[in-house]
């Protein structure tokens, strides 16, 4: 079984501001950036905090009606010469122009089986991958932020499922302990052609999880969680469907668990 990284998938799709200066230009663009939302304190400015990045400030964020905590993806123009940057690594926090902001839906993940696995939910569609390679799929701030290849209609409103039994005995795989989500995604209102088939980016609330298995993980020792993402890849039209595991995955321990 191959391992994925997500801190692997992370550095792909985040750059690191600091290596903007490297090769002299205090200039940079990106595209495609998820992060946070917070409200700054000591500043007293809506921020957005991104992984492996200082934080980005534009004045404009207080106007969009954004709050502390949401999610969103988002593209940005920088530039590290702007007197007002000139000590964005003391305070953590670059401004620039953050533009194209949307909101990325945010959904619970339990501590319990939600659904049996040996039969359909009412409106259950296959998930083609539970990671994408199409997006960013990395765990930040407690947040799993996690992009899966999904075939759905346009303007489609799907309910996602992800959940974990505490209960459910891991899994030895080449001398590691996988622990194992379940992935589930349910049509609630249908949509309209055209059909769209690609990435889908969610967010799930997944600090639970990780403080846990981090917890039990470096009691024994060891510095990274491994898991996997079980999920529903084919259903037939007689309504036989095939369960999918992903790649192993692995997330490294913070040093302060």
């Amino acid at each position: 079984m191959n391992k994925l990284s997500f801190c692997g998938l992370l550095s792909a799709c985040v750059l690191v501001l600091a290596s903007c200066l490297e090769g002299g230009n205090n200039e940079q663009s990106q595209s495609g950036v998820c992060g946070i939302v917070r409200f700054d304190m000591k500043t007293m400015k809506t921020v957005i905090d991104a992984p492996l990045s200082p934080s980005f400030y534009d004045p404009q964020l207080e106007k969009l009606g954004f709050s502390d905590g949401d999610c969103v993806i988002f593209s940005y123009n920088v530039n590290f010469s702007d007197e007002i940057n000139s000590d964005y690594q003391t305070t953590g926090i670059v401004q620039g122009t953050i533009s194209q902001v949307s909101l990325i839906d945010q959904w619970p993940c339990t501590p319990y089986i939600l659904h049996d696995s040996t039969t359909l939910i009412e409106n259950e569609q296959p998930v083609a991958y539970a990671i994408s390679t199409s997006g960013p799929s990395f765990y930040f701030s407690e947040k799993l932020f996690l992009t899966s290849d999904f075939k759905h209609e346009t303007e489609q409103k799907t309910s996602w499922n992800l959940y974990y039994d505490p209960d459910l005995p891991t899994e030895e795989v080449e001398g590691k302990t996988v622990y194992s989500f379940f992935l589930r995604a349910v049509m609630r209102d249908e949509g309209k052609s055209p059909t769209i088939n690609g990435g889908v980016i969610n967010v799930y609330n997944a600090g639970n999880f990780f403080k846990e298995t981090s917890r039990i993980e470096k009691g024994k020792g060891k510095s990274e969680v491994y898991f996997i993402i079980n999920h529903i890849k084919e259903i037939k039209e007689d309504g036989v469907f095939t369960w999918e595991k992903s790649e192993l995955c692995t997330n490294p321990i913070p040093e302060e668990d």
